[in-house]
């Protein structure tokens, strides 16, 4: 009896036994559970800590990307603004440069390049229907002294070119019997030129419109005068009228023979040189005079 008794309580005490080991690796494994889920919640907070950690690392990259980028953006739109008021100015000096060369070139032309002062004139050079022409404008005033519009002149030689042709006067200027007649007298045997007709017509223009004379053609010759029907006058056939007579010759010049006659004599055809020296000196003449009678011209 006392045996079994022994027996069960040894049975008693290693199921008890049991029950503590069950109870123990129940609290064992339970606390290896929760070890393994603070691990693995520390694990996952270390990783949500390290994503959060990257994330933040990402964000504050494309921040500085975004800032650099903005930088790199506000560097790049101040380069294209440099150098598009750079173009802009380029731009605008070459329209100021065209306009420049449009402007003054046909100015400096005119006024410095293709202007000359001859006999108290200032002549300028100009294409006119592809022929160089020089003109000028001649001053006029009244008997009272007021002033009148100019009188335009233009002429086919340079001026300065025909300077050399040479003048023999008995006075010292070229003097017109105003009151009466102006004879043009034309040698009908002289040599026929291509340009006669504009000689002895600068000179007609000039003695009518500026100079208000009346003017006539004739022949130098009774017998030429007669056949073309025209009027026959010479130095000695109208001794007391100014008379010029056109003849060619062996020598381009103008000469005064008598008190009113005034020959012009060209040769090679040099008519109109001859024609426009003879104009010049009548013009130049009168600009003598009209610089006398207006001070400070």
């Amino acid at each position: 009896m006392e045996k079994e008794d022994k027996i069960e309580n040894k049975s008693v005490i290693e199921e008890s036994n049991v029950e503590d080991s069950k109870i123990i690796n129940s609290d064992v494994d339970d606390s290896k559970i929760e070890d393994s889920k603070i691990i693995e919640s520390e694990v996952e907070d270390s990783s949500v800590k390290d994503s959060v950690v990257e994330n933040a690392d990402i964000d504050k990259s494309k921040i500085v990307d975004s800032e650099l980028s903005s930088e790199d953006s506000k560097i790049t739109k101040k380069e294209i603004a440099k150098k598009q008021n750079k173009q802009l100015m380029w731009a605008i000096i070459l329209m100021t440069s065209m306009i420049l060369i449009i402007v003054l070139v046909p100015y400096i032309n005119k006024n410095i390049i293709n202007k000359f002062e001859y006999n108290h004139l200032d002549f300028f050079k100009a294409k006119r229907g592809g022929v160089w022409v020089y003109f000028t404008e001649i001053p006029r005033i009244d008997q009272q002294g007021n002033s009148l519009d100019p009188f335009y002149l233009e002429l086919i030689s340079d001026p300065r070119e025909i300077d050399s042709i040479p003048v023999e006067l008995k006075k010292d200027s070229i003097v017109f019997q105003r009151s009466k007649d102006i004879f043009l007298s034309i040698n009908p045997d002289m040599e026929v030129c291509p340009h006669s007709v504009n000689g002895v017509g600068g000179i007609t223009q000039l003695l009518t419109r500026f100079g208000l004379m009346n003017v006539r053609g004739a022949q130098s010759t009774e017998e030429g005068a007669e056949e073309n029907r025209l009027l026959f006058a010479n130095c000695q056939s109208h001794p007391d009228n100014t008379v010029i007579m056109f003849n060619s010759g062996n020598e381009t010049k103008i000469e005064q023979t008598s008190e009113n006659c005034f020959e012009i004599t060209y040769a090679n055809c040099e008519i109109v040189e001859v024609s426009e020296k003879f104009m010049l000196e009548v013009v130049g003449d009168y600009m003598n005079l009209f610089v006398e009678m207006v001070p400070g011209y």
